[in-house]
């Protein structure tokens, strides 16, 4: 999560597991206190994700192409 003072920044996994075991990707913006939760209408593979950082775990083009959108 990147926060400062007033703002911070929450990427999770969330909804039904897919067969293909993929989860849709959401951010939760807080501004002041204030809550806005999002899909972003990505899905990423769940074992590649790494709640702490945020980020998916792999060296795949496609991993990487995530990483950089979430930046």
């Amino acid at each position: 999560m990147k926060e400062n003072a007033r703002m911070s920044i929450l990427f999770w996994l969330n909804g039904k597991l897919s067969l293909d075991k993929k989860k849709t990707l959401y951010v939760r913006l807080t501004i002041a206190g204030e809550r806005l939760e999002l899909s972003l209408g990505r899905k990423v593979r769940v074992d590649l994700w790494d709640q702490k950082s945020g980020q998916l775990r792999s060296d795949s083009i496609d991993t990487l192409q995530t990483n950089q959108y979430l930046v």
